[in-house]
């Protein structure tokens, strides 16, 4: 007795569709080319670290640019002071480094942040043709600084690679600048809270010994 077994599903290729293919692979080749040559001659490179007090809590980010044609190195370190994470701080790091360059160039970013590493490398691509929306059907996390994120990549030739605390110097650095700037923050909330209410900070600092 014989079954009726489903046939295959195929998708009818045309002319249309081969070309359509034909172009993708281009580009795909012509991408893996550019990030090819930046990871031997990147113009700018950039390290950058994260860090927040809590998570959620007061953020900080540190930075280094290095200028491969000058040997110029500059390190850039911010705050902030509202309720924020530590995935925002590792963004708002990328942002201000890539932000501080004067013209477009070839940039080789180290990150210890596989968020921002496989949102720059892999997730964003999909974010965008999803209209912002995850695996999930929920709008992505932090879409306004992804957004930031994407117009300065537009801008500049970024390649992304994730590299551990521990493997560099830089990102060691990065790291401390952080976490002084999110401990400043931390201070600068604290200091406020005690103008403003002095007993109750007081007994909040006896209760944790700090006084």
């Amino acid at each position: 007795m014989s079954k009726n077994i489903p046939k295959k599903k195929y998708r009818k290729r045309t002319a249309k569709n081969n070309k359509e293919i034909l172009v993708l692979s281009e580009l795909e080749i012509i991408e893996k080319k550019i990030k090819k040559d930046i990871k031997k001659n990147p113009d700018v490179i950039i390290w950058s670290d994260g860090s927040c007090r809590g998570n959620p809590g007061c953020g900080g980010y540190g930075v280094i640019l290095k200028n491969t044609l000058t040997g110029e190195i500059k390190e850039i370190s911010g705050e902030e002071q509202s309720i924020t994470t530590n995935n925002r701080m590792e963004l708002m790091g990328v942002i201000t480094g890539l932000s501080s360059l004067k013209r477009p160039c070839k940039v080789l970013l180290y990150s210890d942040s596989q968020y921002v590493v496989k949102g720059i490398n892999i997730w964003l691509k999909n974010w965008v043709r999803k209209n912002w929306k995850n695996s999930g059907d929920k709008e992505v996390a932090n879409k306004d600084l992804w957004i930031r994120l994407l117009v300065l990549i537009n801008i500049y030739s970024v390649t992304a690679i994730w590299k551990s605390e521990n493997a560099s110097v830089e990102i060691l650095r990065c790291d401390e600048l952080s976490k002084i700037a999110s401990m400043n923050a931390n201070n600068k909330v604290l200091l406020e809270e005690s103008l403003e209410n002095p007993e109750e900070y007081y007994q909040t600092c006896k209760d944790i010994d700090r006084i």
